[in-house]
């Protein structure tokens, strides 16, 4: 039951996922052919400060769903309903906070576009754009989370697939009719302001809440050690656009948004076989099924270095074409940044790496053992962009991003192994390796074929296609030498889910 119901997870957080990176490519391409990129950059700089309502909440998700791992199993409703009380309460605090940002940002931002816009307009375009952040904030967070806990994301997947397939039809159909920006940003923004109201209702009712439990303040007893955690995730997630925005130009910033929007996308394609991690995990956990935990990491791990390697390896190779093909005609910018692109990749597959051991640690409720690790990361992130934004741009906050999610990763597949299960493992380094090989080997025969550019759709498409079972084929010859039993282990849990 526990893998099948992984597995519908996996599939409407992919489903979510594909929607989202097909239609994430859509929008930004109208924006810039009919608005340019200046318009692109300013409404992701602001994208990215509204994103500061994830560092306000932060410690809550975790701890809500660490606290209701146990009651869950236990169809512990007047449990379940003292916790969804007390973080309510907590939300509405946040609400309140994130209101006062709101206000001075949408006041204080304009100022540094002025060359660009006219205050007025940046202001206005910021207060739109912070509606669907009130919402989700406001009405969805403590629900999202009980629907994680319950291994039921699906249902928000769903949702947020939905929105995006909406949010794209009413872009276009606005853009097409030539609206000014502001107008399109605001009924965009309505669109994913109401799932959360959906999603708010349905598990009320489903759950069977009760408003007038008294909140269960202990239950977020650990908030302050998992607000550290996911501080980290805040600072390396936005501290790139936060300081191009400071330090350099709404072009740069486009660029870099694009590039984002790109890897980004490919990051939450790979994220999506971690997703469901958590809520597993913490099953395992609360059924204290510690010698399966063990064994399920190490299939995991396999999972998303393996899958990781063909997918990053492949954008690797792709994504200099794609960004020339999709650009064409967009002359106010330069978008073309190898250097830049490849410590992207190269982060971001470390990022989906430490995902896993995040996830454990997550639903072990050991915020207080890593806060060091986590605090680490954030501090060399944000030191090392510091430092380096200035004379490299965009290549010095990659830099930093990469560094950070190395060590990241490192420390703490060594904390799982070390004090989660009591043993010293050198695997982490073992799977980094051999996916380095693979890798390697893959941009080998590229380079003996002397494989070139393409410049249309249909040729990146075969190119693509290539390159992907290319990459695979390598990647599991070797995996089939070095992992065999994780490879066998993982066809027959597939078997068994879909008897």
């Amino acid at each position: 039951m526990r893998t099948k119901r992984l597995l519908r997870n996996t599939f409407f957080n992919l489903l979510e996922v594909l929607v989202t990176i097909i239609c994430g490519m859509i929008v930004p391409r109208l924006i810039l052919n009919n608005y340019g990129s200046a318009y692109y950059g300013v409404s992701s700089a602001i994208t990215q400060f509204l994103s500061v309502a994830f560092l306000l909440r932060a410690g809550i998700g975790g701890a809500v769903k660490a606290a209701l791992y146990k009651p869950i199993a236990d169809n512990d409703i007047e449990k379940i309903s003292a916790i969804a009380n007390a973080a309510n309460h907590h939300m509405r605090r946040v609400c309140a906070f994130l209101s006062g940002f709101v206000v001075l940002m949408s006041i204080g931002y304009p100022f540094f576009v002025i060359d660009v816009f006219e205050w007025g307009y940046t202001f206005l375009l910021f207060l739109i754009m912070s509606i669907s952040v009130f919402s989700e904030n406001f009405f969805g967070i403590t629900y999202i989370c009980i629907l994680e806990a319950d291994q039921k994301s699906w249902i928000y997947s769903g949702l947020r697939s939905l929105c995006a397939l909406l949010n794209t039809i009413m872009a276009c159909i606005l853009i097409a009719l030539k609206l000014d920006f502001c107008m399109v940003k605001g009924a965009t923004t309505i669109i994913y302001g109401i799932y959360p109201i959906v999603i708010f209702n349905y598990v009320y009712k489903h759950y069977g809440l009760n408003k007038s439990v008294n909140p269960d303040f202990s239950a977020l007893a650990q908030r302050w050690d998992a607000f550290w955690n996911q501080t980290a995730e805040y600072v390396n997630n936005n501290t790139d656009i936060v300081l191009l925005s400071v330090f350099s130009n709404v072009y740069e910033v486009s660029v870099y948004s694009l590039y984002n929007l790109i890897i980004g996308s490919v990051r939450r394609l790979v994220g999506t076989l971690t997703y469901s991690l958590e809520s597993a995990f913490g099953n395992m956990l609360a059924e204290s099924e510690h010698d399966q935990l063990e064994r399920a990491l190490g299939i995991v791990e396999t999972i998303v270095f393996s899958i990781g390697t063909v997918i990053y390896t492949s954008t690797g190779l792709l994504i200099f074409d794609f960004v020339a093909i999709y650009t064409r005609g967009v002359e106010d910018a330069n978008y073309y940044r190898p250097v830049f692109g490849l410590i992207m990749i190269l982060a971001c597959f470390l990022y989906g790496v430490r995902t896993i051991y995040d996830s454990l640690i997550r639903a072990a409720g050991h915020f207080r053992q890593t806060k060091k690790i986590v605090v680490s990361e954030a501090v060399i992130n944000l030191l090392v962009s510091l430092i380096l934004v200035n004379k490299f741009g965009m290549v010095g906050v990659a830099v930093g991003t990469f560094l950070a999610s190395i060590i990241r990763a490192y420390l703490c597949a060594r904390y799982i192994d070390q004090e989660l299960f009591k043993k010293k493992s050198y695997r982490f380094w073992v799977k980094v390796l051999v996916s380095a090989l693979e890798s390697g080997i893959v941009v080998g025969i590229f380079a003996f074929f002397n494989v070139h550019g393409v410049t249309d759709w249909v040729h990146w498409i075969i190119k693509a296609v290539i390159t992907t079972f290319t990459t695979g084929g390598v990647v599991l010859l070797f995996d089939l030498f070095f992992f065999r039993n994780d490879i066998k282990a993982i066809l027959r849990k597939i078997r068994n889910a879909m008897r």
